[in-house]
């Protein structure tokens, strides 16, 4: 199965967990096998697993896709995104045993790293520099408030694709901690408002 068939199945409801069955996920990104064995903090992620979080953030972005109006070359770069933002979470769970669950501190740093050694070339032709930026940046979205910080995650190119990674990431769920998207883009649109050195 080529690339261009794999991004239009995980375009599709159910798409992720059917490459995920087949071991289509696993062939392709090694570091994605095994991942129903990584459990998340249900604070972050009721969904439970790493396995059911993949699952869940591409059927929520088959859903946010339709109403996206995007070529098949920003398209695509959207769903690899996607594929990779969690990839460096298997290197760095560590699992909380009296809660049984994992943490994954920097595992938007690993996951870039591990694009970048491993995986850029393989995507040379979805604008590889924006897939690994993404990665790098997927939790920052939610949490950076400082001006000069914000202003240039808003000002970079691949922005409005984050935020789509980004929304696809969190699936909908208003955790406690976490600001819904609207109030994220209201935050980086009084940023670029506001401009440099304000």
């Amino acid at each position: 199965m080529d690339l261009v068939e794999v991004s239009l199945i995980l375009q599709t409801k159910g798409g992720f967990r059917e490459l995920y069955e087949q071991g289509v996920i696993q062939k392709l990104l090694p570091e994605l096998d095994g991942i129903e064995q990584y459990l998340h903090s249900p604070k972050y992620h009721p969904e439970g697993n790493l396995l059911e979080h993949y699952c869940l953030a591409f059927d929520t972005l088959a859903k946010l896709m339709k109403d996206y109006v995007i070529d098949e070359h920003t398209t695509n770069v959207v769903v690899w995104s996607l594929l990779f933002h969690d990839i460096g979470k298997p290197d760095c769970a560590k699992l909380n045993e009296e809660e049984n669950f994992h943490s994954f501190i920097k595992h938007e740093s690993r996951g870039g790293d591990i694009f970048a050694m491993l995986y850029a070339d393989m995507m040379k032709d979805y604008s590889p520099s924006k897939i690994e930026w993404i990665i790098r940046q997927h939790t920052n979205y939610w949490n950076i408030k400082k001006h000069g910080k914000s202003l240039a995650m808003a000002n970079n190119e691949a922005f409005e694709l984050l935020s789509l990674v980004c929304q696809a990431d969190k699936m909908g769920f208003d955790h406690e901690t976490l600001p819904s998207n609207d109030l994220r883009l209201e935050h980086f649109a009084e940023v670029v408002a506001k401009g440099v050195g304000h």
